[in-house]
């Protein structure tokens, strides 16, 4: 598998001050994100070894190119998500401010992402990358991060707009200033996105994204 049809597995390993478990199975610490992974091919002891690492009574959520679940797990939910690419790098985008966030900022974050549903987000998912935000008299209106690195790539990610602001290109102007800022750095940006919803896409394609995959995602929790 290229490390992209597993990016989570991959991150983990690259990142491990963010992870807990072992070659059998990992995940982010439960403060920084709810999302675990497995190794590219698992067997019944990488199953077993994630059924100790879920904590949320709602849940652990796998991204992967494909998997067999087995039967005793129950599936919360399961849905296609496309992961996108990148090619070159946007311009920085003229007439927006664009503040650097810190942990005082980050329960108002919280909040965002509450009314928005962006993904999976926890208190201290910050600390996996950049968060940047646009600020409007003294509210945090939206914001968007750098949450996981692979070799050479770095995902943009939470991109929430608050729904009161919505329709005024705030969210696609703070996702091209995130992924110019990945290119300025060297590596390439990618972003996961709904399947079923194209609206999303359509405004990462003028950014110079395009489909390269699509992936499984599933919400689920070990035998009781």
């Amino acid at each position: 598998m290229e490390p992209l049809d597993n990016p989570f597995w991959t991150a983990l390993t690259a990142q491990p001050q963010f992870a807990t478990g072992d070659q059998h199975a990992r995940r982010y610490r439960p403060d920084v994100d709810t999302i675990a992974a497995l190794p590219d091919e698992p067997d019944a002891r990488s199953w077993a070894a994630l059924a100790t690492l879920v904590e949320e009574p709602q849940g652990i959520n796998l991204l992967r190119l494909s998997y067999d679940i087995p039967e005793d797990w129950t599936v919360h939910g399961r849905r296609d998500i496309v992961q996108m690419v990148c090619e070159s790098a946007p311009a920085h985008p003229e007439g927006f401010i664009f503040e650097e966030l810190t942990p005082d900022d980050r329960p108002e974050m919280l909040k965002l992402v509450e009314a928005t549903r962006p993904g999976p987000y926890a208190i201290n998912t910050p600390d996996l990358g950049d968060y940047i935000g646009i600020r409007e008299n003294g509210r945090i209106l939206a914001m968007a991060g750098a949450r996981i690195r692979t070799p050479g790539f770095t995902e943009v990610s939470a991109v929430c707009t608050d729904p009161t602001a919505q329709g005024r290109g705030l969210g696609a102007a703070i996702s091209a200033e995130l992924t110019a800022r990945i290119f300025d750095r060297g590596e390439q940006a990618f972003l996961h996105a709904a399947a079923a919803n194209p609206g999303p896409q359509r405004i990462y394609q003028r950014l110079g994204y395009r489909v390269v995959r699509t992936l499984e995602h599933a919400v689920l929790s070990p035998p009781a």
